[in-house]
């Protein structure tokens, strides 16, 4: 605190630019996207979801405004952040790669391979 100028503020972090993984309440599926705007300093972003892979549509992927309290939501049930967060999409990929297949799993379409523990919605 300077005794002319008072109290320093805060730093401000933007989170523009991010990726994340949001995953729904019951931990069955995920929404895939990223940051791309910041409204009002920080209390709210604007996000950008991924339309599924082999999606064929003519219209642009769906936005929407969420609070800075929407990504810091928790499952009520076990704790765990319903939001990561992720610098680079090549880290968020891997993530989503890592939490989509079963430990020891068989390759995807052999007999008898269980199902992934998280699906894209």
């Amino acid at each position: 605190m300077n005794a002319t100028s008072g109290p320093t503020p805060a730093r401000h972090t933007s989170l523009v630019g991010w990726w994340f993984v949001e995953g729904s309440a019951d931990h069955q599926s995920f929404r895939l996207g990223q940051i791309v705007g910041e409204v009002v300093g920080g209390m709210f972003y604007m996000i950008t979801f991924q339309l599924a892979q082999g999606a064929e549509v003519t219209y642009p992927p769906p936005h929407e405004v969420i609070s800075i309290v929407n990504l810091n939501e928790k499952c009520a049930h076990c704790g765990e952040r319903l939001w990561d967060l992720f610098q680079t999409r090549e880290d968020r990929d891997a993530y989503v790669l890592m939490n989509s297949q079963s430990p020891n799993a068989q390759p995807p379409g052999a007999q008898g391979a269980p199902p992934p523990k998280r699906v894209l919605n």
